[in-house]
């Protein structure tokens, strides 16, 4: 609408406020429902990743080297 320079007296902005929270809220659950289709295998693969990362960012803040993933 702001492309076409339609004033906000013609199209309130509240009225579209919260559709950023709307889209995020959407694509949360688009990813969670995703996530749960997926075979456990690949489940399990992704929990243990995002596990090693947030073991990886703790031991950053303590100083100490990353844990090797040695996926390539």
């Amino acid at each position: 609408m702001r492309r076409t320079f339609v004033g906000s007296q013609d199209v309130p902005i509240g009225k579209y406020d919260q559709i950023h929270m709307m889209l995020r809220d959407a694509q949360k659950q688009a990813e969670n429902l995703a996530f749960k289709n997926l075979s456990p295998e690949m489940r399990n693969a992704i929990e243990q990743r995002i596990m090693l990362k947030k073991i990886n960012g703790q031991r950053a803040e303590q100083g100490i080297l990353p844990i090797s993933t040695n996926r390539y």
